[in-house]
């Protein structure tokens, strides 16, 4: 309510009906009296402030500082899936020539590695749809190649390539395959 007197105050205007300057910069002096004078008020403690002092307990702060982290991660991944969904929108001939969408199998295995993969915290460098039918995901660093492909059939494949021998082709099979290939494809792109 006091508030509101204030405004009332500033938008009251002489028994004519007109509004003279003094009132309209005396109502704007009342508006700007009612903002707290920065100099006068405490300044809030940092967050580190606050954890030196032992108002935040030490836990917490690794804590916020991993969600955020997390956060932003998956974030990426959260990307990936909605890239997957929208693939499976493809219509055949997407290529141009007679390339096939993904299937509701190759976008299954797919979401599959992608949980693997934000498990692993392992981003590939893309996701795109293959034009033999599925989802291919990418890693490419410097002049190492690798991808892992969900085909329409079901099958999920991998493979490396430095670029320079010969590539290395499997297929995966299981769980426990998906995790040894990601682990393998990793320690090929870092070394």
């Amino acid at each position: 309510m006091r508030l509101q007197g204030r405004f009332d105050d500033a938008s009251r205007s002489h028994n004519d009906g007109s509004r003279s300057y003094d009132d309209a910069s005396r109502s704007k002096e009342k508006i700007l009296s009612l903002i707290p004078d920065p100099s006068k008020t405490a300044q809030p403690l940092l967050f580190e402030k606050r954890l030196q002092y032992g108002i935040v307990p030490k836990y917490n702060y690794n804590n916020i500082k991993k969600i955020i982290e997390s956060t932003q991660r998956s974030d990426f991944f959260n990307s990936l899936y909605y890239q997957i969904i929208g693939l499976t929108s493809l219509t055949s001939g997407w290529d141009s020539y007679d390339a096939e969408p993904p299937n509701y199998k190759a976008s299954t295995n797919a979401l599959k590695v992608l949980g693997y993969l934000f498990q692993s915290d392992f981003k590939p460098t893309r996701i795109m749809p293959s034009v033999e039918g599925g989802i291919s995901f990418l890693f490419i660093q410097n002049i190492k190649y690798a991808d892992i492909e969900c085909d329409n059939d079901g099958d999920i494949l991998a493979g490396m390539s430095d670029r320079i021998g010969e590539p290395i082709l499997w297929e995966v099979s299981e769980e426990k395959g998906l995790r040894v290939t990601i682990s393998q494809i990793r320690s090929f792109l870092e070394t």
